[in-house]
C-alpha cells in the first residue's frame, strides 16, 4: 500500500516596522513516526521587560506532555549590564515532572570573552571547499560544522592532539559534550548539534580504532533554539524605557499540537525590532521564522511531501528593499510589503525540511 503523502502548510506574518510582531502557524497532516518522541501538547512563553535602566527582567513559563508524562518549567531572572562584555543575572523558578516538583535558584556571571560576528559565520557557511564536521539536527536535520574559521581549527586540532596523548582515551571515555568556540559558531546559526560519530585517534599503527559520540552542548531543540537566535533583539538598550516609566514587555508565545489529525505550530513574537544594522547604513531582516518551525514540524525522511507556504514580510514605510537571496519570486503588495510563495522560494523552503542551511537574506534601507 502506497504511504500518504505528508502535507505541509506554513502561513507566516512577519512586521519588521518599529516594535517588530511575528505571526506563524504551521500544520502538517500524515506525518511518520518520529524520534525522539514529539510532545503531544505544548506552550512555551517568554517575556522580558526593563524594570531599572539598567535592569531587565526575564520570565519564562514552558509545558509539555511526552509519551503522557507532564514537564513544566516556570521562572524569573534579573539580569544586568556590568560592563560591555560582563552580564550578571539570579532568579529562581521550579521544574516539575509528573508528580514531582523541584524549586531552584541561582545567580552567575557570564563574561563574553569572544563573540562570533554574523558576517564570520555568514562568510564560513557560504565559503565553498570547507573542512566539515557532519552530524544530524534533532529529529534528523543534518547540518555541517565548518572548519574554515581558525579558532574552531585549533579548537579542533587541540582535541586531536589530547586523544594522541591520552592512549586509553577511547577505552574509558564514550560520550564527549563540547562547550565554546564551536558551540559559538552553531549558536549564531540558531542550531545545535547531536551524536557525532568520531573514531578515536590511535597512535599505533593498525590499532583497532574505537568509536566516540561527540555531542555539542546547546539550548535544547527547535523552538528553544530560535529563541537563543531571537534573543539578539533583547539587549537593554532595545527595550526602551523601564515599565513603569511607560516602556514596553518584549515576549515570545509558542504552542505545539501534535495529534493524529498531525501536527500544528502556532508562534507570537512581539520584539524592539526584527532587523539588525550591517554595513551600509543598510539593514537586515534576522534570520528566517521558517527555520525553526520546519525543525519542528516535519519528520524528515524519504516520503513523499507536499508543501504549501506564504511569506509576508513588511518594512517600514518609506524604506525601499534593496534585495533578497537567491532572487526568490515575490508578489508587491505595497512598497514596503513582499509576499513569498512558490517557485525558488518554495524549492528552497523544501531543502530546509530536508537538512540544508541555505541562508534566507532581506535587505532593506
Amino acid at each position: 500500500m502506497a504511504s500518504k503523502l505528508t502535507t505541509s502548510n506554513y502561513d507566516l506574518d512577519l512586521d519588521a516596522t518599529g516594535w517588530g510582531t511575528l505571526r506563524a502557524e504551521a500544520r502538517i497532516s500524515n506525518v511518520p513516526s518520529a524520534s525522539p518522541l514529539l510532545p503531544i501538547d505544548g506552550e512555551l512563553k517568554l517575556e522580558a521587560k526593563k524594570i531599572e535602566d539598567d535592569v531587565v527582567r526575564l520570565t519564562f513559563f514552558g509545558q509539555s506532555i511526552v509519551d503522557g508524562i507532564l514537564g513544566r518549567v516556570e521562572g524569573e531572572s534579573d539580569i544586568a549590564n556590568e560592563s560591555p562584555t560582563r552580564r550578571v543575572a539570579a532568579g529562581d523558578g521550579k521544574i516539575t515532572v509528573g508528580k514531582f516538583s523541584h524549586r531552584f535558584e541561582f545567580e552567575g556571571v557570564v563574561d563574553c570573552l569572544r563573540y562570533w560576528r554574523s558576517k564570520a559565520i555568514d562568510d564560513n557557511i557560504i565559503a565553498r571547499k570547507q573542512r566539515l564536521l557532519c552530524g544530524n539536527l534533532f529529529h534528523d536535520l543534518s547540518v555541517r560544522v565548518p572548519l574554515d574559521s581558525e579558532e574552531v581549527i585549533d579548537t579542533w586540532l587541540e582535541m586531536q592532539d589530547a586523544f594522541r596523548n591520552s592512549p586509553n582515551f577511547g577505552d574509558y571515555i564514550k560520550d564527549v559534550w563540547l562547550i565554546g568556540p564551536l558551540w559559538n559558531a552553531l549558536e549564531q546559526t540558531g542550531q545545535s548539534l547531536d551524536n557525532i560519530d568520531v573514531y578515536y585517534f590511535s597512535e599505533v599503527e593498525g590499532g583497532e580504532k574505537s568509536r566516540i559520540d561527540f555531542r555539542f552542548a546547546g539550548g535544547g531543540t527547535g523552538i528553544v533554539d530560535s529563541i537563543s537566535r531571537w534573543l539578539e533583539l533583547f539587549p537593554i538598550d532595545g527595550l526602551g524605557k523601564p515599565v513603569n516609566q511607560g516602556g514596553r514587555v518584549a515576549r515570545l508565545q509558542g504552542n505545539f499540537n501534535a495529534s493524529v489529525q498531525g501536527i500544528e505550530v502556532k508562534l507570537f513574537v512581539e520584539l524592539p525590532g526584527f532587523s539588525v544594522p550591517i554595513e551600509g547604513g543598510k539593514r537586515k531582516v534576522l534570520n528566517h521564522p521558517l527555520v525553526p518551525l520546519a525543525h519542528h514540524g516535519i519528520a524528515v525522511n524519504s516520503e513523499p511531501a507536499d508543501l504549501a507556504i506564504r511569506f509576508k514580510v513588511s518594512i517600514p514605510k518609506g524604506k525601499k528593499f534593496i534585495e533578497t537571496a537567491n532572487s526568490f519570486e515575490w508578489d508587491r503588495v505595497a512598497e514596503n510589503v513582499r509576499v513569498f510563495t512558490g517557485g525558488r522560494y518554495k524549492a528552497w523552503a523544501e531543502g530546509i525540511c530536508k537538512g540544508s542551511y541555505s541562508p534566507f537574506d532581506i535587505f532593506f534601507g
